[in-house]
């Protein structure tokens, strides 16, 4: 029924802006968190999105928000609301197209809580890590070089920056994970998903550590001189239309203040992820960790970062790429499993055991002692590499 209703929407409102136009939807993009489809209007191709009440499509169907008629009638309330997600977006959108040197996907409108935004054209950020590992440090680089004046912005004088901070790494992770009902969440994982009842209690047990360990960091994982940020930065939110030598463009955004290595943890997290899901030689792999490695170091070392202050950003860096890979996971654990899921969620659910491994050991090393983080990053990314030699390639 919320398929058919976000379709429905979709169309009506299309319809709305482009009267007399001809629409056709396309196929429907596999989320965990929005109803995203393709469009087709008079020969432009766009995407649409629809955001239900602000929270995600497994949290709507696990019946969060009450029952489907309970959703339906609050959706009316809340496409009109001043703070409706998918209006955020499209300011933030409109207000980054506006800062020098950065390139975003074009809002081609909104109506009735839809979104529409040109269709970008061209490679991922994953696909040219896939296609050239060696060049991984060089890519990464680029992508936060590109983000500088979004930090810095450019932007009109007495611009207001429309935020979404409930989604940052740190937000989604207490939300999800605290108190009576985090450990709630946290039993019922992969209920529908993991089949082996032995496997699924060994995924949740290490889970349950391992949130249990970075709760007792999150006070550090918020930064001390918050700056403007993407929020989203994912390997899928960026594309490359000029080939692995151009500019990326930016898409779907969730502007925040915060961090900048909140940024590049889940960036980091996700190309992990995207990894550990594609047909990839164990060689090219240690490859795009060896550039991962390089970049991290570059990124700690900056001028502006005293020794401790390295040490720090590490830390952060650390515990945000952690708990946003413990967040994304439980989401695809959580997802009924009649929800069709995105790339690379299906390989990774059956990578479930390792990935928790990865979070309790990498949790584990930041309250194993005193030790300076430059000293524990390598020891943290022998744990990445150990899970990518098990997980990649012919190791499969």
């Amino acid at each position: 029924m919320l398929f058919a209703d976000a379709a429905a929407r979709i169309e009506a409102s299309a319809r709305e802006l482009w009267p007399g136009r001809t629409v056709r939807l396309g196929a429907r993009i596999p989320s965990v968190t929005c109803y995203v489809q393709n469009i087709d209007v008079d020969g432009r191709g766009l995407v649409a999105k629809v955001s239900y009440l602000g929270v995600s499509i497994v949290s709507l169907l696990r019946g969060a928000r009450g029952d489907w008629p309970a959703v339906r009638a609050a959706q009316a309330d809340y496409v009109t609301a001043p703070g409706a997600l998918v209006g955020r977006e499209a300011a933030q959108l409109r207000l980054m197209e506006k800062v020098p040197g950065l390139a975003v996907c074009p809002v081609a409108g909104a109506r009735n809580g839809v979104l529409f935004t040109g269709r970008v054209l061209g490679p991922t950020l994953t696909d040219l890590l896939i296609a050239a590992p060696e060049h991984s440090a060089e890519l990464l680089g680029r992508v936060t070089r590109s983000l500088q004046p979004l930090r810095f912005p450019a932007l009109p004088r007495g611009a207001a920056v429309p935020q979404t901070p409930e989604r940052g790494i740190r937000a989604v992770f207490v939300r999800k994970m605290r108190g009576a009902a985090g450990q709630l969440y946290l039993r019922r994982l992969g209920e529908e998903r993991i089949r082996d009842g032995q496997e699924r209690e060994q995924v949740r047990l290490l889970l349950v550590a391992s949130v249990e360990r970075l709760m007792r960091h999150r006070a550090l994982s918020q930064p001390r001189c918050p700056a403007l940020i993407h929020g989203d930065l994912k390997p899928e939110h960026l594309l490359f239309p000029e080939g692995a030598d151009g500019a990326p463009v930016f898409l779907d955004p969730g502007l925040q203040y915060g961090g900048e290595c909140a940024d590049i943890a889940k960036l980091l997290s996700r190309t992990l992820l995207h990894l550990l899901a594609t047909p990839y030689p164990p060689e090219a792999a240690e490859r795009a960790l060896a550039g991962i490695d390089v970049f991290v170091r570059a990124q700690a070392r900056t001028p502006a970062r005293a020794a401790g202050a390295q040490d720090l950003w590490l830390r952060r860096l650390v515990i945000m790429w952690l708990m946003d890979t413990v967040n994304i996971t439980s989401s695809y654990l959580s997802a009924p499993a009649a929800l069709p899921l995105p790339a690379p969620a299906p390989d990774l659910v059956g990578r479930a055991l390792a990935l928790a491994a990865l979070v309790d050991r990498g949790s584990a090393l930041l309250d194993a002692d005193r030790t300076p983080m430059p000293r524990l990053w390598p020891r943290f990314l022998d744990a990445v590499r150990v899970l990518v030699r098990g997980e990649t390639g012919a190791a499969r």
